[in-house]
C-alpha cells in the first residue's frame, strides 16, 4: 500500500506517464528540474536542458508531480529500443571491450528498453518514489512496446 510509506505530513502527489514528444513542455520541465537537483547536490558541467529525446515517440516520461506546488518532484525517463535508434548506454558504451549494441540487437525479438535519469527532489526522498516509478515503467514496458502507435491509456496518471 503506497500511503504506508509516505512521510508525515507529506503533499501528495499524481504520477504522469507520457510520451516525451507528446507534452514537450512538460518534459522540459521535468529535464529543468532534474538539472536543478543535479546542481544542489554539486554535479557540475551538466548537459544541455534540451535534449534530442524530447521529440522521440518512443521515449516515455514517469513524472511525478506535487499537487502542492504543481511542481515535477521525481522523475525518469524509459527509452524505448528499435532498429532504428540507439539506447543512451549504447552510445556510453561505445569504446568498451564488449559490443552493447551487438548484445541488444541479439535480443532484438524481445521487449527492450533502458530506464535512464531516475531522480527524486529532496521534497519526496525516503518515501520510495524511485521504486514506485520503476516498478511503473517496467511493468508497463510490454503494453507500451506492442501499441507504440497508440496514445497511452487514460488510466496513465494516479494520485499518491
Amino acid at each position: 500500500m503506497i500511503s504506508s510509506v509516505l512521510k508525515k505530513n507529506a503533499s501528495p502527489f499524481k504520477l504522469l506517464a507520457f510520451r516525451a514528444n507528446e507534452n514537450k513542455a512538460l518534459a522540459k520541465r521535468c529535464v529543468r528540474a532534474h538539472l536543478k537537483e543535479l546542481q544542489n547536490i554539486g554535479v557540475k558541467n551538466i548537459a544541455s536542458s534540451d535534449p534530442e529525446w524530447i521529440n522521440d515517440p518512443e521515449v516515455i516520461v514517469f513524472c511525478l508531480i506535487s499537487l502542492k506546488t504543481n511542481a515535477p518532484v521525481a522523475g525518469m525517463k524509459l527509452d524505448i529500443w528499435n532498429k532504428n535508434k540507439s539506447l543512451p548506454i549504447i552510445d556510453s558504451l561505445s569504446n568498451q571491450a564488449f559490443d552493447m549494441k551487438k548484445i541488444v540487437q541479439d535480443h532484438s525479438s524481445e521487449n527492450i528498453a533502458e530506464i535512464c535519469g531516475l531522480w527524486v527532489s529532496s521534497e519526496a526522498s525516503g518515501i520510495g518514489i524511485s521504486k514506485i516509478i520503476t516498478r511503473a515503467a517496467v511493468s508497463s514496458l510490454s503494453t507500451l512496446h506492442s501499441g507504440l502507435a497508440n496514445p497511452l491509456p487514460s488510466a496513465s496518471q494516479y494520485t499518491i
